[in-house]
């Protein structure tokens, strides 16, 4: 019987650091073209809200790929952003500050549990775009700096 392999012995060795970090720049490229098309409105912006969860979800997942956590080690974080951003705190250092910190909360309540992408219906309160998108460009320099500067 053929060994069942891990995600690990599949993906792991093909999973960079710059890869994710690209998919976060990119995932950040579309939220920010949409809240430039659309910012002025007073309506609930759910996918640009997604765009900008998921970019922050690579770009420190970049960040820890790069300081030598496995594959498995990644996905074991899930997609709680509070819990990789102390994470990245507790390995590399990196220092938030508190609207970064209270963004990446707000965006948390809703992305770790996937109501971003599944219409749950109840109240939500959410972060201003445009804050929102100024932390992401934060989060995203600082992570360039660390990732695709490093050998």
């Amino acid at each position: 019987m053929k060994k069942r392999l891990t995600h690990e012995e599949k993906f792991g060795s093909r999973l960079s650091s710059k890869g994710l970090f690209n998919y976060a720049q990119t995932f950040y490229n579309s939220f920010s073209e949409l809240v430039r098309i659309d910012s002025h409105t007073t309506r609930f912006h759910p996918v640009q809200y997604y765009l900008a969860s998921h970019s922050i979800e690579l770009a420190l997942k970049s960040l820890l790929r790069e300081l030598g956590f496995t594959y498995d080690q990644l996905m074991n974080l899930g997609h709680d952003l509070e819990k990789i951003l102390r994470k990245v705190q507790e390995k590399d250092g990196m220092e938030f500050t508190d609207q970064e910190v209270a963004v990446i909360k707000d965006l948390n309540v809703y992305y770790r549990v996937k109501q971003l992408e599944y219409f749950i219906q109840s109240y939500k309160e959410f972060p201003d775009l445009l804050i929102t998108e100024m932390v992401v460009l934060s989060l995203l320099s600082q992570t360039e700096a660390r990732v695709m500067v490093r050998k």
